[in-house]
């Protein structure tokens, strides 16, 4: 059983590994819409093999990186703040992969934004309300998903 100051210090490291899955998942997404928006698909296929082998391994990377905090993160704060996982659909194609891109860093600035909001005191009143509402958890899905949509774009 833990007390007092052991109690504080787990509860550090719990606030630390939350907002560190948070944060690696952003740097994932960031990455993602860089090189999402270097090349086209189209563009891509005209690369020699061995450069578009190397840019789908970056590409795979970094989305399986992503679901992979996301994840974890989700599995970090579901027991805790009880978080319900339904999200829209969201649909990559070619045609709108850049915007999509765009899309998944928005929702990750949006999320790890909400999880530093709830593991910090704030001036301005922001608290752990922002992760028990249904939004957030469907803007992590949201998210998760555009990642698995932007790494089968370059599949097909």
């Amino acid at each position: 059983r833990l007390v007092g100051e052991a109690i504080d210090e787990e509860i550090n490291r719990y606030k630390n590994r939350v907002m560190a899955h948070s944060r690696q998942a952003l740097l994932h997404a960031s990455a993602l819409k860089k090189l999402v928006t270097r090349f086209s698909p189209e563009q891509m296929r005209g690369l020699a093999p061995e450069a578009q082998a190397k840019w789908l391994a970056m590409i795979r990377e970094h989305a399986t990186g992503y679901e992979r905090e996301v994840a974890t993160l989700r599995q970090e704060l579901r027991p805790i703040f009880n978080g319900s996982s339904a999200a829209t659909e969201e649909v990559v194609t070619e045609a709108n992969l850049q915007q999509s891109a765009g899309r998944l860093v928005e929702l990750s600035y949006a999320n790890d934004e909400a999880v530093r909001a709830a593991f910090t005191i704030s001036a301005e009143g922001k608290s752990a309300a922002t992760i028990k509402s249904g939004q957030f958890w469907r803007s992590l899905s949201s998210a998760e998903r555009l990642a698995e949509g932007i790494q089968h774009v370059y599949q097909n």
